[in-house]
C-alpha cells in the first residue's frame, strides 16, 4: 500500500472542520431542536450553509492557491457585502452613516492591499473563492437579521 506524505487536501480539511463542530454542538442541538418550529429549522439549515459550509470550502480551496494575507485583506470584505446584500437581496434602507463607515472601511481594505508589496497575484482567480465566502456571510447576516431574530442565538449556533 502506498502511503502519500502530503496532507489534507482542501476539501477534507473544510468538511474535517464542520464535522467537527457539528460533533461537538450535536447534543446541544438535539436539546434546542425540540424549541423551535420546522419552518425556523429550515431557515436555520439555509443560515449554517451560508454562515459556514459554503465559506469553510471556499476558504480552504482559496488558501491552497493564494497568500493568507490577501486572503485576510479579502475577508475584510464582509461589512461592505454584508450591506450589499441587504441592499440588493433583502431590499433594506440603509443608514447614510452606515454606507459612508463601510466606504471608509472599502478605502481602508484597498490601501492596506495596494501597500502590501509581499501579495503574490498568480492565482488572483482564487481570491473571488473568498469573495463569495464573503458574500455568503453577507447574506447569512442578512437572513439571520430578517427572518431569525426572535431566534435565540444560542438556537442557532448550535442548531
Amino acid at each position: 500500500m502506498k502511503v502519500s506524505n502530503q496532507g489534507m487536501t482542501p476539501y477534507q480539511v473544510a468538511a474535517l472542520r464542520i464535522f467537527s463542530a457539528g460533533l461537538v454542538f450535536m447534543p446541544f442541538a438535539i436539546v434546542h431542536l425540540s424549541k423551535v418550529d420546522r419552518k425556523t429549522v429550515a431557515l436555520l439549515v439555509i443560515a449554517g450553509f451560508f454562515g459556514n459550509l459554503l465559506p469553510a470550502f471556499c476558504f480552504a480551496i482559496a488558501l491552497l492557491k493564494i497568500d493568507s494575507s490577501l486572503t485576510g485583506i479579502l475577508n475584510s470584505l464582509t461589512p461592505l457585502c454584508v450591506v450589499m446584500t441587504g441592499i440588493v437581496v433583502f431590499k433594506d434602507k440603509i443608514k447614510l452613516q452606515k454606507i459612508w463607515g463601510v466606504i471608509l472601511g472599502f478605502a481602508g481594505l484597498c490601501v492596506l492591499t495596494l501597500t502590501q508589496n509581499n501579495i503574490s497575484l498568480q492565482n488572483a482567480g482564487y481570491s473571488f473563492l473568498v469573495v463569495l465566502a464573503t458574500l455568503s456571510y453577507g447574506f447569512n447576516v442578512n437572513l439571520v437579521g430578517h427572518y431569525l431574530k426572535t431566534i435565540r442565538p444560542l438556537h442557532i449556533a448550535t442548531i
